[in-house]
């Protein structure tokens, strides 16, 4: 029911369906509303995700009360009842609704979740070595890692990809299936997967 509208100086509101202003210009960029609320920024110019530097990002409700304070490096809107939120030191976790950082900040990526879980990239400690794993919403790892790329769940089923001939010239992505119990479903053969 609200229209985020920007005006000089990099200010940032928002209007209801008449136009009629109802939450009050204020600097720093306001993304759209999910959930009821809307990601804020401090920023006084405009940044993008591959900014060193992004400001601080909170949550605004539709009031324009900022109801999760402006701490995080960046921030997902909220999927399942949880947002992914980057610290200063450049890593994912999770907070719920009332801003509790409820799974640590661990993670190399922002991904959401989906069907109760998210594909997340953990560090292994080596140089720039990642490894993809499912979480769960309480931050336990599902399943050892199996594949080199994992993506969402989807209607029970999730794509995943084997590299092979990882780092040359002639690298090649494989794709298949699994399901909810980490079953491979439809073998990796596939060459391309595209969500429906």
């Amino acid at each position: 029911g609200l229209a985020v509208v920007e005006t000089d100086g990099y200010q940032f509101g928002a209007i209801d369906r008449t136009g009629k202003l109802v939450i009050p210009f204020s600097q720093g960029k306001l993304n759209d509303f999910n959930n009821g609320l809307a990601i804020k920024g401090n920023n006084k110019e405009y940044v993008d995700a591959y900014a060193d530097e992004t400001g601080l990002w909170g949550f605004m409700d539709k009031t324009g009360k900022m109801v999760i304070k402006q701490e995080w490096s960046w921030a997902a809107p909220f999927s399942e009842g949880l947002a992914a939120v980057q610290n200063k030191q450049k890593k994912w976790g999770y907070i719920n609704a009332q801003g509790k950082l409820v799974i640590p900040c661990t993670y190399e990526n922002e991904v959401s979740f989906s069907e109760g879980l998210a594909a997340v990239t953990i560090a292994t400690g080596k140089a720039d070595e990642t490894i993809m794993a499912y979480i769960d919403k309480t931050g336990k790892q599902l399943a050892k890692p199996a594949y080199d790329v994992l993506r969402d769940f989807k209607e029970g089923m999730s794509a995943v990809v084997k590299i092979e001939k990882p780092g040359t010239d002639d690298e090649i992505y494989k794709f298949g299936f699994v399901d909810k119990i980490f079953k491979l479903v439809i073998p990796i053969i596939h060459e391309k997967a595209v969500d429906i």
